[in-house]
């Protein structure tokens, strides 16, 4: 009979322990490094003028589309798409509020 089991070690030095272990017993494992907690992230999308002259472009050719489909057309979020077409967007603000 097959079990297959997981055991997560924090630290180096406690893997390799629980590896020698499993050696000394002559038992089969394979050893698989989890994604590290600080692994990098996917970057955030800058929205300059010329993407939002994008976005705004886009709405206007199709205005039957929806904020999804326009997000993924131009590589943003439908939030932020969402924000454009309602004029809501900080670079299409005339007044900064303080």
């Amino acid at each position: 009979m097959n079990i297959t089991f997981t055991i997560m070690a924090h630290g180096f030095e406690k893997a390799a322990q629980i590896e020698k272990a499993l050696k000394d017993i002559g038992a089969p494992f394979t050893a698989v490094v989890a994604k590290p907690v600080n692994a990098p992230r996917r970057k955030r999308a800058i929205v300059d003028k010329a993407t939002l002259a994008a976005v705004v472009t886009t709405i206007d050719k199709h205005p039957d589309w929806s904020d999804k489909d326009i997000a993924r057309v131009v590589g943003l979020g439908h939030n932020t798409v969402n924000r454009i077409r309602h004029g809501n967007h900080c670079l299409q603000l005339k007044e900064v509020k303080k």
